[in-house]
């Protein structure tokens, strides 16, 4: 009998082992994704204090003091005033093109694409960006027109 107990205890010990593994790894996954979860909403929150409106980007117009650039792919128009159009994968050429405290602003069709060039700008060392807030279609939903230059 002192036996099967030994065998018994065991399989119990190793049932405990394998789920003190799991439960190890389960939490160490939990952790790495809320500090994945934690990167992204800084990036986010970050994102979101360098947004602008349609109606601001309008007034800012009026007073020019930057560059404006239109990151959509395939061209579909752009804002009037816009000084440059750029991939918005392209992120070489802004390096090639702009200092990194050059005041920007960049802006696509629905704000997806300047999205991703706006966070890619920021790791590269651009300070000064900011990102047009639902882009071409918000224009055009302030009833301003998109010209066609291409």
């Amino acid at each position: 009998m002192g036996k099967i107990l030994k065998g018994k205890n065991l399989v119990v010990l190793g049932i405990v082992i394998v789920l003190a593994v799991i439960l190890g790894l389960d939490v160490k996954n939990r952790n790495s994704n809320k500090n994945k979860s934690s990167t992204s909403s800084t990036a986010v929150s970050e994102r979101a204090n360098y947004l602008i409106s349609t109606r601001q980007l309008k007034e800012w117009l009026k007073n020019k003091d930057f560059v404006l650039v239109n990151v959509h792919v395939p061209y579909e128009g752009e804002i009037e005033g816009t000084d440059y159009n750029i991939d918005y994968r392209d992120i070489d050429k802004f390096e090639q093109m702009f200092s990194k405290d050059q005041k920007i602003v960049i802006y696509c069709r629905s704000g997806a694409m300047s999205a991703n060039a706006f966070k890619k700008l920021r790791e590269r060392g651009f300070k000064n960006v900011y990102d047009v807030q639902g882009g071409m279609i918000a224009w055009e939903e302030m009833g301003e027109k998109l010209v066609f230059k291409k």
